[in-house]
């Protein structure tokens, strides 16, 4: 006799342990997946989630960035306030826009073109800007300028261009790009 044949009932039992670990190794992994599945989801989530943190951190990183530039401009409008509220000088933004008219008639300056502009309004505070294109003699246009600076109500000169008016022209044109407060009295009352 030969083993194969001496010995069968070894043999299936071998067979039989074999499909039976293979089972139950099937079924461990099944489980495992099953199991491991939601953490799985739960872990690509979680890591979504971090994408957005760090985007989220990357964008108030560039935010704080711009923070000097925004506290200088706090700053410069509380010292202007400040000193508003000591003066108690804030006129309405009609008044404001007359006086400017004014100080290019008073120094007989030409205004060619004037644009008002309010950009910011508050309760009790409105930031006006001015463009204003005119023409004149030069010593009269740098009168305006100075008209300008004296007046009782601080506006603030953000840019001045000269050009000649022509080639033979006594005169220059002068472009200002104005920029003053002024009070909001129909809110703030």
């Amino acid at each position: 006799m030969t083993a194969k044949q001496h010995h069968p009932p070894l043999e299936a039992s071998r067979r039989f342990t074999r499909r039976c670990w293979a089972v139950l190794f099937a079924g461990l992994a099944a489980l495992g997946l099953f199991y491991h599945r939601p953490q799985w989801q739960r872990y690509r989530q979680r890591q979504q989630e971090l994408l957005q943190l760090q985007q989220q951190v990357q964008e108030l990183r560039q935010e704080n960035g711009r923070l000097p530039q925004v506290q200088q401009q706090l700053d410069q409008t509380r010292r202007f306030l400040d000193r508003q509220h000591e003066c108690r000088l804030l006129v309405p933004a009609e008044e404001l826009v007359a006086r400017c008219v004014s100080v290019f008639s008073d120094a007989q300056v030409q205004i060619r073109q004037f644009r008002r502009r309010e950009l910011r309004k508050r309760p009790a505070l409105q930031e006006i800007w001015i463009e204003v294109e005119c023409q004149g003699k030069l010593p009269r246009v740098f009168r305006a300028v100075a008209l300008l600076e004296q007046l009782s109500q601080p506006v603030w000169i953000e840019n001045l261009r000269l050009a000649p008016a022509g080639e033979e022209s006594p005169e220059v044109q002068c472009r200002l790009l104005l920029r003053g407060f002024a009070g909001n009295l129909q809110e703030s009352g």
